[in-house]
């Protein structure tokens, strides 16, 4: 009798073949059989779903990866684009630095042109201011000596003689004093125009 059982055991259906014959709907079954039946067709259909989406997930993934590559060498692109610009700033930036610099001292050799320019232009008026008392003196020199010449020697003391030789040496100073106060005014004038031209150009180098 325990040969029978542990024969039998021994001649059970595969596993497969059970499954086939539970799905086979020509396989007499009972009621619990047919139950499992609809059950297996019931987690194989379910599996092969899961099957169908983790494929659309798989494809979704390597569209991803895809997509990130082509960011990541969209960001590494911008990313050079981005040091390029910041060199070219940096350039840029030191090119200014060195202009307002520049300007800086263009700005500090005008105001000592300016200074200079004011300077020559006082002792101008000042020496053609002087020029011209002189150029008076000379005048009323000159008018002494017309009369003197006139007869007028009663003014002039005993000695009109000694005293026109006086005012001519006089009118000699003065006429001299005048030519070399001349020549000093036309000098500060020319350095007037120079600096004029100085200041002119720098102005315009400036900018």
């Amino acid at each position: 009798m325990n040969e029978e059982k542990i024969e039998e055991t021994v001649k059970a259906t595969p596993h497969k073949e059970l499954i086939e014959q539970i799905l086979d709907s020509r396989v007499p079954k009972n009621e619990r059989e047919w139950a499992a039946g609809r059950e297996i067709v019931r987690v194989v259909s379910e599996l092969e779903k899961e099957k169908g989406e983790n494929v659309g997930l798989r494809n979704m993934v390597s569209e991803y990866q895809a997509s990130c590559k082509r960011w990541e060498e969209i960001v590494e692109r911008e990313k050079e684009k981005v040091i390029r610009l910041e060199k070219d700033y940096e350039v840029e930036k030191s090119i200014s630095i060195a202009s307002i610099e520049n300007c800086k001292k263009a700005e500090s050799l005008l105001e000592k042109e300016k200074e200079q320019t004011d300077y020559f232009r006082l002792e101008t008026n000042r020496l053609t201011d002087e020029l011209a008392k002189e150029k008076e003196r000379a005048d009323e020199l000159d008018t002494e000596l017309r009369r003197i010449r006139l007869g007028m020697e009663g003014d002039y003391g005993d000695d009109p003689v000694k005293v026109i030789e006086a005012l001519k040496e006089k009118v000699i100073f003065w006429v001299e004093s005048y030519d070399e106060e001349l020549a000093h005014s036309k000098q500060a004038e020319g350095k007037v125009r120079e600096l004029d031209n100085r200041i002119e150009k720098l102005g315009s180098d400036s900018f």
